[in-house]
């Protein structure tokens, strides 16, 4: 699923790994990891990379999934003739990164993982 989509590293990534503008402290990186004037090579080789091409396939795998459960549970509510009387809430924990800001998974405060 989604094979045929090329997903691009957030902008913010490249951004925050090159500090420019700095990122703040806890949102810090390891030059000896990945130095400065390597970053936009580093970037460009993590986007064409399997391992990120098939993360973001996969997340939005598990996306779709959910999006097409939910129809399944509205339709069914519709269909007992219930949905004028019933409420449904979704609840969510805040989201994962997905490379925004250079950061995979979720414990940044960043709007994106809200």
């Amino acid at each position: 699923m989604f094979t045929d989509r090329y997903f691009k590293v957030p902008h913010t990534a490249k951004t925050a790994m090159s500090f420019n503008p700095a990122a703040p402290g806890w949102n810090s990186f390891n030059l000896d990891e990945v130095p400065l004037k390597e970053v936009d090579q580093y970037i460009d080789d993590y986007e064409a990379s399997e391992y990120w091409q098939n993360h973001m396939q996969q997340y939005y795998g598990m996306v779709k999934c959910v999006d097409d459960n939910i129809g399944k549970l509205m339709n069914s509510i519709k269909r007992a003739g219930i949905d004028e009387d019933t409420i449904v809430v979704l609840t969510s924990d805040h989201g994962d990164l997905l490379f925004e800001h250079g950061k995979f998974n979720k414990g940044k405060p960043y709007d994106t993982s809200a």
